[in-house]
């Protein structure tokens, strides 16, 4: 059912470069607050005037032990190597013939592939609608459409790996959201100042994924949307890596993450809904590709 698109050679996720972002701090979705990003340092979120805001992982390392890092004041820090709960604003790569691409609506850039815009979760759905669907839930009356893939290993193992963990995604009145059973990290605040308490469970409404335009066949999102590890704390250190130094983000455990998983997450997305519009042709997923009328 999944296996219609698949990610090409000359596509590639990767993180940002210093010279990539500009000299400010970056907001953070709720669902990225609910999987505990900046969980393991103290009051790393913060808020501006637009909202919430997570230190965002770079592709460059601050010194030997530590990843570099952009930080609340547009400034460059370090962050640990083996935290999972680092902020995560990716990088698409891609050439002209690939599947990747944007379409821009009401002044706004989002990310297609094959003409199609992905979904992601990342707006906490309210405590109303919340309670709708966790009693819809329970009763086997939401219909399962999906998966959205997050770290499952403790926030603090600096020396353990990625494990992998699903977080299941749902129809209801034509969108999508997506059931966070335990939320990692508590005391902070989603967008609608909710609390977000450490164990409990929430919903996420998933939405287009907005970017900016780094550079011709370079996309950039416009939020902290994921959290991860950039590699395990061993491994990362045993490298003696040096501030300025280019990394290739494949070598690294971030890399699997973003190309094995979360890419993955992304094509999948665009089969979530029944409909899409692909320019003006009406796409149907289970009519078009299924075969069923």
């Amino acid at each position: 059912m999944y296996e219609k698109v698949f990610k090409e050679s000359n596509e590639r996720v990767t993180l940002p470069k210093r010279k990539d972002l500009n000299n400010e701090s970056y907001l953070t979705t709720d669902y990225a607050i609910a999987l505990g990003v900046a969980s393991s340092f103290k009051n790393k979120i913060k808020v501006n005037k637009t909202g919430k805001t997570a230190l965002c992982m770079l592709s460059e390392p601050y010194d030997e032990k530590y990843i570099g890092v952009r930080d609340f004041d547009g400034k460059n820090a370090g962050i640990v190597a083996g935290s999972h709960d680092i902020g995560i604003m990716p990088i698409f790569e891609f050439t002209k013939d690939s599947n990747i691409s944007s379409i821009k609506e009401n002044d706004n850039l989002y990310l297609t592939i094959n003409g199609k815009k992905v979904l992601y979760p990342q707006t906490f759905a309210g405590k109303s609608l919340s309670q709708e669907l966790t009693k819809l839930f329970e009763n086997d009356k939401l219909k399962h459409v999906g998966w959205f893939t997050s770290d499952g290993t403790s926030m603090l193992s600096l020396d353990d790996p990625f494990v992998e963990k699903s977080n299941r995604a749902y129809l209801y009145n034509e969108k999508v959201y997506c059931h966070v059973k335990k939320a990692v990290k508590g005391n902070h605040s989603f967008s609608d100042d909710t609390i977000c308490n450490l164990g409990e469970e929430y919903w996420f409404e998933c939405e287009p994924i907005q970017v900016q335009e780094i550079s011709k066949g370079v996309l950039g999102c416009s939020e902290v949307i994921a959290v991860g590890q950039f590699e395990t704390q061993n491994k990362y250190e045993s490298l003696n890596l040096e501030t300025g130094q280019e990394l290739d983000t494949d070598d690294f455990a971030i890399g699997t993450f973003l190309n094995d998983y979360f890419f993955e997450d992304l094509i999948r997305s665009t089969e979530l809904l029944k409909e899409q519009k692909v320019g003006k042709i009406t796409f149907n997923f289970q009519r078009d590709i299924l075969g069923i009328e």
